[in-house]
């Protein structure tokens, strides 16, 4: 299933996603660590370290909790390797330990999910999934899935704002955008992301008319 934080442990080592994105793909992992897949379930274990509910930040302070012995250890395998199967507690106890270690060292906390920032006119937020970002106007947005740019900007009468959501009409995650006047363009083309529209299907029933009524 691949779901943060993903590891892949051996019984004496333990591999890592990269400390530079939000890649939790345990194949990735195994790439670019040069382990052989064939060996998962046996040799190796693809396991799973998650926050109750899988959220990463208080929703008050917006800090990234730090992981305990409260956090889930899923085993991501159909046969369990021999090591964790004979000594399962220790291995889990593991699992949290080096999970603690990666999130602790990981550079780029604002792609941990649930991020919020907030800035001025002419600014550059950046964002992981989930995440809510609000700036005024001439600004620049790029987040992952389920994220929201949320613009403040003056039309000349009132200070107005405008909300858009990743993954709907057009806007993609992990791509940049730039809202201006409330509007929001791609950064790379300049176009407008407009609102997708559908079409109404015109009905094939035929008007009653009271010359076609029957009697």
């Amino acid at each position: 299933m691949c779901s943060p934080i993903s590891l892949i442990m051996s019984e004496d080592n333990c591999f890592f996603p990269t400390n530079d994105s939000w890649n939790h793909s345990h194949t990735n992992i195994a790439t670019i660590n040069n382990l052989s897949t064939s060996l998962f379930g046996d040799k190796y274990a693809r396991v799973e370290v998650r926050p109750h509910n899988n959220i990463f930040r208080n929703n008050e302070t917006n800090e990234v909790f730090e992981v305990d012995d409260n956090w889930y250890v899923f085993l991501d395998e159909n046969r369990t390797p021999g090591f964790w199967e004979n000594d399962r507690v220790n291995q889990e106890n593991r699992a949290r330990e080096y999970a603690k270690k990666w999130l602790k060292n990981f550079d780029k906390k604002y792609l941990i999910p649930g991020y919020r920032e907030t800035g001025g006119n002419f600014s550059t937020l950046i964002g992981g999934e989930g995440s809510t970002l609000t700036s005024g106007n001439c600004s620049t947005f790029c987040a992952g899935e389920n994220s929201s740019f949320v613009s403040n900007y003056s039309d000349g009468k009132r200070f107005r704002t405008i909300v858009f959501y990743v993954g709907e009409n057009g806007i993609l995650p992990n791509k940049k955008y730039k809202i201006v006047n409330g509007k929001i363009y791609d950064f790379e083309t300049g176009e407008e992301v407009k609102e997708k529209k559908t079409l109404k299907r015109k009905s094939n029933k035929k008007k009653v008319t009271k010359k076609n009524k029957r009697k």
